[in-house]
């Protein structure tokens, strides 16, 4: 039986992966662990080990951080700035940061297909 905690951990590390946009592969690239190990979390076949509690909790505090930071409405707000756009591209091009950039390119996916269905 598993220990509630690490329940409560897997689905916060869930609903991170799916608020964010994330694949289970660029997960474990961030938390530093397999995607197989990722997976087997996410779908409760094995428990989050002691050892990496604290990288999963890492990232779920910086996907929450992030998805604080950035809006949607703020993000198609500098879409117009050449200048703003550049800097953007530039900062999410870094290896750290590239899970921000897919994570906006669905958004941006998501509400284009909004847009032709309407």
């Amino acid at each position: 039986m598993k220990d509630k905690s690490n329940k409560s951990l897997e689905r916060r590390l869930k609903d991170a992966i799916e608020a964010n946009g994330l694949s289970v592969t660029a997960t474990a690239r961030e938390i530093g662990v397999t995607h197989g190990a990722v997976y087997r979390w996410l779908i409760g076949e094995n428990h989050i080990a002691i050892r990496h509690r604290k990288s999963v909790e890492d990232f779920i505090s910086k996907a929450a951080e992030y998805n604080k930071r950035v809006s949607p409405l703020y993000a198609k707000s500098i879409l117009n700035d050449e200048s703003k756009m550049k800097c953007i591209i530039d900062y999410l091009s870094r290896p750290k940061n590239k899970y921000e950039l897919v994570r906006l390119y669905k958004l941006a996916l998501k509400d284009q297909n909004d847009k032709s269905r309407s």
